[in-house]
């Protein structure tokens, strides 16, 4: 039931994970995701918080009571975006550039082990390498190997969307330190959560988790600063969000553009071109604007592509979304809910009132429920396979659009 990576990376070597392996790393990467909604509760969840600091918009708070791990620390701010959008930015399946921080210099995709369906666009699995350089003198590289797991949730009647990841082993990926020199970490959670906002329509209350063991000997202090390092950058997810609005929207050809020779003034500010004055041209409207009525803005996920665009068309909204009060009308989901139980094991939950009484210790207290996704379906066939010996005969060369049932991009015949 793998499904291989549509350019799997020369470093490692993927053999097919064994059902039982494979369900064990989906129900691994479930409870991730659930800890960290839980855990980032400001109010009634599992972690003290305390505010760290505050600048630029955002909140920095650390965790007290979180186990014999380094710090926790979580960063929370607004952003005028809505649910489908924040999951397109973040789709681990399409592009290995990674959306979370500049130290990250390579990663790898070892296995998708559910992609998203028409049905449910922002359900994703997989596991994932990642290499970090610290911005710190004398620390060495490090490298993890982590479970990636994407979806949708309800608490407390609001509506969220969230991606975690945490540590696991693989036989894909062994430790790379005697070989490459890069320490292992262990990260324990890391997560982005988005959650609708009651009060402003239109925009996501987000937070960024992060709680990690580095390895190696480091002191407190450093874990701390590169924490911390990696939470203030959810600063720049507005920037990112605006970024990945310009680059889905068209721009003009040349020929639509107004002459420079012809524009004397800016069509911003309206203030005279001198000899010497710079001239840009808005490649959304098409106008004549100076340096201070423009921003250069670089697309695409390598950002090599850099446009010009005034201030003017930069503000405007560009996502239709927003129209309609924060959220995509087209998303349909089942009754059902993907819960865990209290014996560890995931099951589908019909009934609502069922799901209100479940207590597990995994914040299901504070009315998490996650929608239903492929997921509870890939557990269950995974189920029946256990005692089945299975080798991979085939991959197809891209994902196909799936129905409601799962369909596997890897087929398997019995031996």
């Amino acid at each position: 039931m793998t499904i291989a990576p549509t350019t799997p990376d020369k470093k490692f070597k993927c053999p097919p994970l064994h059902p039982v392996k494979e369900r064990a790393l989906v129900q691994r990467g479930l409870t991730a995701l659930e800890d960290a909604v839980a855990i980032s509760q400001l109010d009634g969840g599992r972690v003290v918080w305390t505010v760290h600091s505050r600048v630029k918009g955002v909140t920095i708070y650390a965790g007290h009571g979180v186990g014999h791990f380094h710090s926790m620390f979580m960063a929370t701010t607004q952003v005028h975006s809505t649910l489908s959008e924040v999951a397109d930015l973040f789709r681990a399946h399409e592009s290995l550039t990674s959306m979370d921080t500049d130290d990250v210099v390579d990663s790898a995709a070892l296995y998708h082990l559910a992609l998203p369906t028409p049905n449910h666009p922002r359900n994703y699995v997989g596991v994932q390498w990642q290499a970090l350089a610290p911005a710190v003198p004398m620390v060495r590289k490090r490298d993890v190997c982590m479970v990636e797991f994407q979806d949708d949730f309800e608490i407390n009647g609001v509506h969220g969307w969230a991606r975690a990841a945490t540590s696991v082993d693989v036989e894909a990926c062994p430790n790379l330190e005697p070989s490459q020199g890069l320490v292992r970490m262990h990260m324990a959670q890391f997560a982005h959560i988005f959650q609708e906002s009651a009060t402003q329509p239109g925009y996501l209350h987000a937070s960024l988790l992060f709680q990690a063991d580095f390895g190696g000997r480091l002191p407190e202090w450093v874990c701390d600063r590169l924490i911390l390092k990696r939470v203030r950058t959810l600063g720049s997810l507005d920037g990112q969000l605006h970024r990945h609005r310009l680059g889905r929207t068209h721009f003009l050809l040349p020929h639509q553009l107004d002459p420079l020779s012809q524009s004397h003034i800016c069509s911003t500010c309206c203030r005279r071109f001198g000899r010497l004055s710079k001239k840009f041209h808005c490649l959304k409207c098409g106008h004549v604007v100076c340096h201070r009525c423009q921003q250069p803005w670089r697309l695409g996920r390598d950002r090599r592509c850099q446009v010009h665009v005034c201030h003017g068309c930069s503000l405007e909204p560009t996502n239709p979304s927003f129209h309609n009060g924060g959220r995509l009308g087209s998303i349909t989901t089942n009754p059902a809910f993907l819960m865990r139980n209290s014996s560890g094991t995931t099951s589908s939950v019909q009934d609502s009132s069922v799901a209100d009484r479940s207590t597990s210790e995994s914040g299901h207290s504070l009315g998490i429920q996650l929608l239903q996704s492929p997921l509870d379906q890939l557990l269950t066939r995974l189920h029946g396979m256990d005692n089945i010996d299975r080798r991979c005969t085939a991959v197809l060369g891209s994902p196909k659009p799936w129905d409601e049932n799962y369909v596997p991009v890897v087929l398997y015949e019995a031996c």
